[in-house]
């Protein structure tokens, strides 16, 4: 729905600098290739940009497809006794999508104090869907179409 005016403010240079600090250091980024240090210590030059980034797709309501773009790394592996098969999902987002998630998530949070209103867990339910359809997609590629524990057993066997 489009109004003459905002429903909700764009984020503030402020709410930029903060979502920045909160990225975690020493982890692999995402499609954009961007390690979270490089952003880190950009200074002002760099976190201007980035607010400019974010209020331009704040306003657009539109996320950019480099943004829509994830590397899932599965990595299987058997536990010491050989006996279990481990599954391992790594999910890497890109750096610059993380600091608006940021934005949206300490809002939400801001909301959830003010008005009680629940939030959202954006990390797990999302990831572990993402990683579900991912898995499942691999399956049935490789013509595994039977229940779970026989497609562990199958994809186990192949390895």
């Amino acid at each position: 729905m489009h109004t003459s005016e905002p429903l909700v403010p764009e984020p503030s240079a402020f709410e930029v600098e903060m979502a920045v600090k909160k990225l975690k250091r020493h982890k692999s980024p995402g499609a954009d290739k961007i390690p979270a240090e490089l952003i880190k210590t950009g200074g002002r030059t760099i976190f201007s940009e980035i607010h400019k980034l974010t209020n331009s797709i704040w306003n657009k309501e539109e996320l950019p497809e480099k943004w829509k773009v994830s590397i899932l790394y599965l990595v299987i592996r058997r536990d010491i006794k050989k006996t279990v098969l481990i599954i391992e999902a790594y999910h890497f987002l890109p750096t610059t999508y993380k600091i608006l998630t940021n934005i949206l998530l300490s809002r939400l949070t801001l909301q959830k104090k003010l008005f009680g209103i629940v939030s959202v867990d954006f990390d797990a339910t999302s990831q572990l869907l993402i990683i579900y359809s991912t898995f499942s997609k691999y399956l049935r590629k490789m013509g595994i179409q039977r229940s779970s524990a026989s497609a562990l057993y199958s994809l186990q066997e192949s390895l």
